[in-house]
């Protein structure tokens, strides 16, 4: 989705164990009215927050490995540099 103008990824994720979604692999499997509900959600939470929201297509779970990958790949060196530093330098800070 397109927040303020700026890419902001959103991984759709299941338990395993849930018996309403272990069935499914993919977005493309989720009944249509399911998808619809969720992309409502995405641009009504975002809208509440004041800020101007695109809610782009639900992309194969494929699409995500590489999204997934690379956050943890920033997570991991923040990590190594400390997340202290990471709030001076601009970034957000968690704790």
């Amino acid at each position: 989705m397109l927040d303020s103008g700026k890419k902001d990824h959103k991984i759709l994720a299941v338990a395993v164990d849930d018996p309403e979604y272990n069935g499914f692999r993919d977005a493309a499997e989720l009944p249509a009215h399911r998808l619809a509900m969720l992309r409502r959600f995405f641009q009504d939470y975002k809208t509440l927050e004041g800020k101007a929201v695109e809610v782009d297509e639900i992309e194969p779970m494929a699409a995500t490995l590489p999204i997934i990958e690379e956050a943890l790949a920033r997570y991991s060196a923040q990590r190594r540099r400390g997340f202290r530093a990471f709030g001076k330098a601009g970034g957000k800070a968690h704790s």
